[in-house]
């Protein structure tokens, strides 16, 4: 789930790179909230040359593009160079980004390997480890290790110390209420999120809000939640998150009875997944469009999903192709 914003700020006379994670999931529905690294006391300083940086600028304009394969390819030279270094701070900042980014693209036991080493440096350094917790949780309910989440959750919220953390891990419980079908508990979740002033992680309560809609089987309610949070996430730049929830109001909006909502949705989420290369996640979008749309019988739709299906079939057709030759080699 783009999922980041760059923190600036002053460490060991460079400036330092943060990226952060939002936290929400449809399936590997990915948010972010602001990871400023702090500290009790005084942390060590950060010796950052100019090779450490070089790769982090690198995989930040990656990653800021949604090319999460490249931005992972980066981070890993900044971690390998701020090894080299013996450099604890650098270690847990590139380590807690290059966790993200392969978190973003499923890599959810590669991710919390990477975060097993970086919260060792971050507990050396005296830096914030709250959101490095919060982020190995997200990658133990990725890799449906339920329980497991539910513990790492509760380090990151004895960790918390501020209410905009808070707000992140009530939501995170509530996701994990959701994805077991658990409405009360999702509910109560979002409860006391909301309870906490602020427009911190707008989209993801929206986002939860829907979901908790869709299980007190309120799709209407629900839709509107959904296309609110897509609205939120556009505006934020987030736009692998602004696809997912467009894809769940067009779900939502199905069972409400407006197959033509559900087509229209369906199919930008696709058109959205599709320019950003996720062909297999865009394909299964407007499958769904089509159907929606058969009901809705809405010729200009019709159209639309049509053509954006035999472009995104081709694609897919082609990168199958590829994998056959590639194994044979």
């Amino acid at each position: 789930m783009r999922i980041g914003r760059i923190y600036h700020g002053e460490h060991g006379g460079t400036e330092a790179e943060y990226l952060f994670l939002r936290v929400c999931v449809v399936n590997l529905f990915l948010a972010s909230v602001l990871f400023i690294a702090g500290c009790s006391s005084a942390p060590p300083k950060s010796t950052v040359d100019g090779e450490t940086v070089q790769y982090a600028a690198s995989a930040r304009a990656a990653y800021e593009r949604g090319a999460y394969p490249q931005a992972v390819r980066f981070y890993e030279l900044a971690l390998n160079r701020a090894r080299a270094n013996d450099d604890g701070p650098e270690i847990a900042r590139n380590g807690y980004n290059l966790a993200a980014c392969q978190l973003a693209l499923g890599l959810t036991t590669e991710a919390r390997v990477t975060l097993q080493e970086a919260l060792a440096e971050f507990g050396r350094a005296r830096m914030d480890s709250q959101p490095a917790l919060l982020l190995d949780a997200k990658a133990a309910q990725a890799a449906g290790q339920v329980q497991e989440s539910r513990r790492v959750l509760d380090l990151a919220y004895g960790a918390c110390k501020t209410d905009a953390q808070r707000v992140q891990v009530w939501l995170v419980r509530g996701e994990l209420c959701a994805d077991a079908g658990d409405g009360a508990g999702a509910g109560a979740a979002l409860g006391e999120a909301e309870k906490i002033e602020g427009d911190a992680l707008v989209a993801a309560r929206l986002s939860l809000a829907g979901r908790v809609g869709m299980l007190e089987n309120k799709a209407a309610a629900a839709a509107q939640n959904f296309d609110a949070a897509a609205a939120a996430w556009q505006r934020d730049g987030q736009t692998r998150d602004m696809a997912g929830a467009l894809g769940r109001a067009g779900e939502a909006y199905l069972l409400a009875g407006d197959a033509r909502a559900a087509a229209d949705r369906l199919y930008r989420a696709a058109r959205s997944l599709y320019a950003q290369g996720d062909a297999v996640g865009a394909l299964q979008r407007v499958q769904r469009g089509l159907e929606a749309n058969a009901q809705a019988e809405d010729a200009e739709l019709q159209g639309l999903l049509t053509g954006l299906f035999e472009s995104i079939k081709q694609d897919v057709e082609q990168m199958k192709i590829q994998a056959t030759a590639n194994g044979r080699e």
